[in-house]
């Protein structure tokens, strides 16, 4: 279940800056930034870093979602260690589903 939350980050990463809005956020504080969606409305969007500006990107339904929009390389990166991770969890479920198995027919 963590493994899946964990890939949660890199689908949006990859799908937001591409098939939703995208905008310049304003630094407010750290893991602090402000932005405007489209109807006007201020929002904050809670995003690593201490520069001036970042680009966030978010979804015209769920404008108060937002996730920094990182370079391809840092995003394959990220994508790379959280499947890395949902592998280790799956590994691990299956090991338990074998052990349980195996302790049933033994016993």
């Amino acid at each position: 279940m963590l493994g899946l939350y964990a890939t949660r980050m890199p689908y949006y990463e990859w799908y937001l800056p591409r098939y939703g809005i995208t905008v310049e956020a304003v630094y407010r504080s750290p893991r602090s930034y402000a932005y405007t969606d489209l109807h006007g409305t201020a929002r904050t969007a809670s995003v690593p870093g201490n520069a001036p500006t970042r680009r966030v990107a978010y979804h015209p339904d769920r404008p108060g979602e937002a996730f920094a929009a990182y370079s391809w390389i840092r995003k394959v990166l990220r994508t790379l260690f959280c499947l890395a991770f949902l592998l280790v969890g799956l590994s691990l479920f299956a090991f338990n589903v074998y052990m349980a198995v195996d302790g049933f027919q033994r016993g």
